[in-house]
């Protein structure tokens, strides 16, 4: 099992929000599914009912809601619900104390009591169980992203409790990026520079929060160059985590800061958009005909224009050959004549 990949991560505040919302609106129809199991655990059966239930109910919604529409296109975000609820269950099995189950067996348990129920099947190759490690980088960034997502969509007027968000991501970053100062390649500390990026643009025109820190470093890649951490700043990967992430920027970049990375891939989208309505209107409709007839009719034309001119050339060549006997024969004749 290769290194967790921890793209994902960024848009579990909304997830949770999603399944919330959707579970506190259901009855209890899809309860049968949990109450049939017998639990190894006859301490906390109470609790697994609770979770199995929640779980459930969480399959169920991303096997029927798995494709949303963006943008006129539609987009599966079945990997990104799939990782979320994985990460839940792994969080609630954690909290019970002496717990026989982890992720796996808990599911192998609800799907064996369950045969032949599709919905179940759907975050089958995502479910998973977490080592420690892992499982801490995840809360990391969750908490992270939960913060900064608390301090740009506000539920209150409270300007103090949404200072305290962005200082509390300001404060848990300075603590975790000292983990990647000897190892800034890992996938953990990749998607720790992202943040940062997302909170320096999100912060940028802060100006109501007293001793808000708004430029967050970068990890310190060489610690015998202290002087150096300013320059790193201007050479972390910006370009590139906004490009890749794209996506998530669009949505944290305050209105009318674009940046050149935008700019680029705005005008390469522009480009091609029109290339593909061009090659549409050829294939599809009657502008590609009446291209392709006018495109014909020029051709004949030029083909008529070529035969045409090389009959003149043919009839050229005959007359200069017609002269030419015609001009020895007098020769010819003359000499003749004289003698």
């Amino acid at each position: 099992m290769g290194e967790y990949e921890y793209d994902y991560v960024s848009q579990f505040p909304s997830n949770k929000m999603i399944f919330d919302t959707y579970i506190n609106t259901q009855g209890s129809i899809q309860d049968y599914y949990c109450e049939r199991i017998t639990w190894i655990d006859g301490v906390n059966i109470t609790k697994y009912e609770e979770i199995c239930k929640y779980f459930v109910k969480s399959l169920i919604y991303i096997h029927n809601n798995s494709v949303v529409e963006a943008n006129d296109s539609f987009l599966d975000i079945t990997e990104e619900l799939c990782e979320y609820i994985n990460y839940w269950l792994n969080y609630e099995l954690r909290n019970i104390i002496r717990c026989p189950y982890n992720a796996l067996n808990f599911y192998h348990d609800i799907k064996q009591n369950n045969y032949g129920v599709p919905q179940l099947e759907k975050c089958k190759k995502n479910i998973k169980n977490f080592d420690d490690t892992t499982f801490i980088n995840i809360g990391v960034l969750y908490k992270l992203y939960y913060n900064l997502d608390k301090y740009l969509n506000p539920f209150s007027d409270d300007k103090l409790k949404q200072c305290n968000y962005a200082n509390e991501c300001s404060k848990l970053y300075n603590e975790k990026k000292t983990q990647c100062n000897s190892n800034s390649r890992s996938s953990f500390c990749k998607e720790l520079i992202v943040f940062k990026d997302l909170y320096n643009i999100a912060v940028a025109k802060e100006d109501t929060c007293p001793d808000l820190k708004k430029n967050l470093l970068p990890p310190r890649t060489d610690s015998s160059n202290l002087g150096s951490q300013e320059l790193e700043e201007s050479d972390t990967p910006l370009g590139e985590t906004l490009v890749d992430r794209g996506n998530e920027l669009k949505d944290y970049v305050p209105p009318g800061s674009f940046s050149l990375g935008f700019n680029i891939i705005i005008s390469v989208s522009i480009f091609l958009f029109i290339s593909f309505l061009l090659f549409i209107f050829y294939k599809f409709t009657s502008f590609g005909s009446l291209l392709c007839l006018r495109m014909r009719q020029k051709k004949t034309f030029c083909d008529d224009m070529y035969e045409e001119s090389q009959q003149m050339q043919l009839g050229e060549s005959k007359n200069k050959r017609a002269d030419m006997n015609n001009k020895e024969y007098y020769m010819l004749h003359n000499s003749i004549s004289t003698s």
